[in-house]
């Protein structure tokens, strides 16, 4: 499988999906950092600029076009951490947006570590 010819967007990449895996870290109201574990994106783009948008919602930017085809997020927060749900959306083909929140579904920091996996098949 290409994604070279599936999808016009990635250009130069010959392997089945592409993979970024890290582990998000919020201390108080600051940005996230990234502890990346795995990027094949590659020379597509280089690691993702992360901002932080108001309480508990996050975006992950790349400077090329990464999240063309079919988009498989996960998300899991560490235990201890102040929020205790998160989802990851894909919000276009250089964004996916975080957001997280309280048992009682409010918005709030991650103020922890949060799990993240991105993978991106082919159409």
């Amino acid at each position: 499988m290409n994604l070279q010819n599936t999808n016009p967007g990635i250009q130069g990449v010959d392997n089945a999906f592409l993979q970024y895996r890290a582990i998000l870290n919020q201390a108080g109201t600051a940005t996230p950092t990234a502890t990346v574990l795995r990027n094949t994106f590659g020379g597509i783009a280089p690691v993702p600029t992360i901002g932080r948008t108001s309480a508990g919602l996050y975006t992950l930017t790349w400077t090329n076009p990464v999240l063309v085809g079919n988009v498989f997020t996960s998300t899991e927060i560490e235990k201890g951490s102040t929020a205790v749900m998160a989802d990851a959306v894909k919000t276009s083909t250089t964004v996916l947006t975080i957001g997280t929140w309280s048992i009682a579904r409010a918005a709030v920091d991650l103020v922890g570590n949060l799990f993240l996996r991105i993978e991106v098949y082919p159409t």
